[in-house]
C-alpha cells in the first residue's frame, strides 16, 4: 500500500519534478528468484497507474553498513517513509535520523520512544486482525498489525514533498539532537 498511496500521490506531478521511492527491501532470502518476485509485485502495483506513475527503486539484498549510510546520505534520499505494521525497535529509522532528513512513518510500534512527536510526521491509523495467509505460530489469529490511514499518508507524504525545506531544517534540529543525544552509546 506504501508503494499504491507513493504512485496515486504523484502521479499527477510533472515528470521533471517528480520524487521517486526507494524500496530497500528482500524476501525470506537474497536469492535471484526473491528479487524478481519482489520486482514482479512492484510492476503489477505500478503498472496499472500507468506511464505517469513516478519511479520505484528496488535496492534488494544485504547492504554493507557503509553502503547503508551512503544510500541514507545521498543527496537524492530526501525522507524515509514506513508503513511499517509494528517492527519493534525500528534500527533503520534510528539509523535515518543520524541524517537529519524528515521521516514519514506509522504512530505505532518501538520507533515512537525515540521520534520527537513534535517534528515527526506520523501517520495515524488502526489495528487490524492480521491476514490469514500470516498467520502461523508466531503470529496467532488474534494478533493485530496497525493499518496506516492511506488518505491521511497520501497528505503527509505531499505536504512533506511540497514543503521539503520546512521539514528538512525541523528534522535536522531534533531528529539527530534526540538519537544521538539521548540513545547514543557513547553517554
Amino acid at each position: 500500500m506504501m508503494i499504491s498511496t507513493f504512485c496515486t500521490v504523484f502521479k499527477g506531478v510533472p515528470k521533471n519534478k517528480q520524487p521517486g521511492l526507494i524500496l530497500k527491501t528482500s524476501a525470506a532470502g537474497f536469492s535471484v528468484i526473491d528479487r524478481e518476485n519482489i520486482s514482479r509485485k512492484i510492476k503489477d502495483i505500478t503498472d496499472p497507474i500507468g506511464e505517469n506513475c513516478p519511479p520505484v527503486y528496488l535496492v534488494f539484498g544485504d547492504l554493507k553498513e557503509s553502503e547503508l549510510n551512503e544510500l541514507y546520505n545521498h543527496p537524492k534520499v530526501q525522507s524515509m517513509v514506513m508503513f511499517t505494521k509494528g517492527e519493534g525497535y525500528g534500527r533503520p529509522l534510528a539509523e535515518f535520523c543520524t541524517t537529519g532528513k524528515p521521516i514519514i512513518v506509522s504512530k505505532w510500534s518501538g520507533h515512537v520512544d525515540f521520534l520527537p512527536e513534535d517534528h515527526t510526521v506520523f501517520l495515524d491509523g488502526e489495528l487490524k486482525p492480521i491476514h490469514a495467509s500470516a498467520q502461523n505460530q508466531f503470529l496467532i489469529k488474534e494478533s493485530r498489525w496497525f493499518t496506516v490511514n492511506y488518505s491521511i499518508a497520501a497528505q503527509r507524504m505531499f505536504e512533506v514533498h511540497s514543503n521539503y525545506k520546512k521539514y528538512l531544517l525541523e528534522s535536522k534540529i531534533n531528529h539527530r539532537i534526540k538519537i544521538t543525544n539521548v540513545f547514543s552509546l557513547v553517554n
